[in-house]
């Protein structure tokens, strides 16, 4: 499985040397012209940041400690790990055509970390029905992907073009920040107290963050 995981990117790295851009450089019209590059920085909003923060953390914990969460269960804890990407696979399609349809970036954060708050409920009861593990798992998934595609879009409007790589920064950090936090976060909570509770805190986290995550206007 290692041995796949690792060829099968450099191979797809291989598929870079087909791709070709555009053949010949047009000059950009005057009305196209950007704003100026000294154009203040705009302060990013700190929603899509703590969304994809909580949401990250719920995910970073199910994909590490899912398999001793429920280790009687060699059937559900590779379905839930395959579910909770899958999940974040069609979240993030979701949301990406919603907030297309809609212009407004931001409305889903909400509701994607309310679907990761009770996916991480059904992660809990994995002791005592494998089929939750593995439902709540693919919820976890959705959410985080609903969260993900609608996070960026809304740092992306805050930002601007020429701040791009700002937004896309807090974005990374945020993400990879929270899958830290779930691994090691949840381990400290789960070495004395059981995994109950740690997901249970998490969810919990994740219901108080809900409210402070809504849009509450157009970014940009």
């Amino acid at each position: 499985m290692f041995l796949l995981a690792g060829i099968t990117p450099v191979a797809a790295a291989l598929v870079v040397a087909f791709l070709r851009g555009p053949r010949r450089a047009r000059a950009p019209r005057r009305d196209e012209v950007g704003p100026h590059p000294r154009e203040p920085r705009r302060r990013l909003p700190a929603a899509p940041v703590l969304a994809m923060l909580g949401c990250s953390t719920a995910q970073g914990g199910v994909i590490t400690f899912a398999p001793l969460a429920a280790p009687g269960a060699p059937v559900a804890v590779p379905a839930a790990l395959f579910a909770t990407a899958l999940g974040a696979l069609v979240g993030r399609g979701v949301a990406g055509t919603l907030t297309d349809r809609s212009g407004r970036p931001g409305t889903l954060l909400p509701v994607g970390t309310a679907c990761a708050a009770v996916g991480l409920l059904g992660v809990l009861a994995a002791p005592f029905a494998a089929v939750l593990l593995v439902a709540g798992a693919a919820v976890v998934g959705t959410g985080f992907g609903l969260v993900q595609n609608d996070a960026m879009v809304a740092l992306f409007a805050a930002a601007g073009p020429l701040h791009y790589g700002t937004a896309s920064a807090a974005w990374n950090i945020a993400y990879d920040a929270g899958t830290g936090l779930g691994a090691t976060g949840l381990g400290a909570i789960a070495e004395p107290f059981g995994f109950a509770a740690a997901f249970g805190t998490t969810a919990a986290a994740l219901l108080l963050l809900t409210p402070a995550v809504r849009r509450r206007r157009t970014p940009g």
